[in-house]
């Protein structure tokens, strides 16, 4: 009986130094990362949804939800710019220095208003998008030379939804459709991908 209570001693003591370990480099590793977070308004104090938010030059970042609150992880020891754009709204950047964490933030997006110049076109001239063209054709070669290699992380969801339930649908009764909301949801999908190019 005392050689097991010492064995089981032992393990529990192993068992103390592994977890104390890895609680160690949990700690260490999210002190290289912090996590940026607040809420988007307007100038009325609504709440914007589906804001994008990304830290400028990369790809890395989110949206806003329903709420216009968001959270952004970024890398603790370099400084980097936040960038909030909205259609209809100006584009807003907010600097966040290098260990600092100004959380909760609190982002107000003003209207930008946007007063288009008188455009005719006849018909007897040429496609005002026909010079767009050719210029861009003429730096066709540049911009394939470009970029030689890219990957993205997607989320896609998509659903179909029933406008109105009719009483049998496919031959399944309504009181038998699977959509427990009565909303006519009869297909959900959602999916994370990641996508890898190399010319």
């Amino acid at each position: 009986m005392s050689k097991l209570y010492f064995y089981f001693k032992i393990l529990s003591f192993i068992a103390l130094i592994f977890m104390q370990s890895i609680k160690l480099s949990a700690q260490s590793s999210n002190n290289d990362f912090k996590f940026i977070s607040g809420q988007v308004l307007d100038q009325e104090n609504e709440p914007l949804p589906f804001v994008n938010i990304y830290v400028e030059g990369t790809t890395h970042g989110v949206t806003s939800n329903l709420e216009g609150y968001f959270t952004l992880g970024i890398d603790n020891d370099v400084s980097c710019n936040m960038v909030f754009r909205y259609v209809g709204f100006k584009k807003q950047t907010i600097t966040i220095p290098i260990g600092e964490n100004p959380s909760p933030l609190k982002v107000i997006l003003r209207v930008e208003n946007v007063q288009l110049s008188e455009f005719v076109i006849s018909a007897n001239r040429e496609d005002p998008a026909y010079p767009i063209i050719r210029e861009a054709i003429k730096k066709r070669k540049y911009y394939l030379d470009l970029v030689h290699s890219f990957s993205a992380k997607m989320y896609m969801k998509s659903n179909i939804v029933l406008d109105e339930i009719p009483e049998k649908f496919f031959l399944v009764p309504k009181s038998e459709m699977p959509d427990s909301t009565d909303l006519g949801l009869v297909y959900l999908s959602e999916s994370v991908s990641r996508y890898h190019f190399e010319k």
